[in-house]
């Protein structure tokens, strides 16, 4: 009788861990697809924003507005390759530190991002004059890539690859916020 209750503790323990990590992977898959889908929708905004300023006559501005765009488009494309190979090597990979090593391993990985987020803090900080308070909380997270020596670590080591997947979703929304506003303020600048 004692081996029973023995056997059906660890059978319930095994079926509550199973159950906590199916539900928390299904959280965080839904926080991932509700933030993609305001991403695309910050995505087809930028287009829109995009189009009213090439209409425009003022070369300077078509320029500040593409390096925006392109540096906006550029980061989520980056992101989308990690969250690919994340999602890929989930299949057969159980690892903790799959997200870690996708993303920061080896070091010219983690540099892709390193140099993403920098060229789009550069592209957007010519709209800073209408609003650097604004601009500079919306690019709280992407300059902490660049700043936080321990980000990586601190971000996807230990994580299941859902959680470091909404992570990243996140990460591409702020990136797509931050341009719309940048380029929201450049529509402001060529009236």
């Amino acid at each position: 009788m004692m081996m029973n209750k023995t056997l059906l503790k660890i059978f319930s323990g095994t079926l509550l861990t199973v159950c906590l990590s199916g539900c928390f992977d299904n959280a965080f898959k839904d926080i991932q697809e509700s933030t993609e889908l305001s991403n695309r929708v910050m995505i087809d905004s930028a287009k829109q924003m995009m189009s009213k300023i090439k209409l425009g006559q003022d070369s300077i501005l078509k320029r500040q507005a593409d390096s925006i765009y392109y540096a906006v488009l550029d980061i989520n494309a980056l992101i989308d390759n990690y969250k690919e190979q994340i999602t890929n090597r989930s299949i057969v990979d159980k690892e903790k530190d799959l997200a870690y090593r996708v993303v920061a391993k080896p070091d010219f990985i983690k540099g892709a991002l390193l140099s993403a987020g920098s060229s789009l803090d550069q592209a957007v900080s010519i709209t800073r004059s209408y609003d650097a308070n604004k601009i500079d909380s919306l690019l709280i997270d992407i300059r902490k890539i660049n700043t936080d020596a321990l980000y990586f670590e601190k971000t996807f080591k230990g994580i299941p690859p859902s959680n470091a997947l909404a992570i990243l979703s996140d990460l591409q929304l702020q990136s797509s916020v931050v341009g719309n506003f940048a380029l929201g303020a450049l529509i402001k600048k060529g009236k």
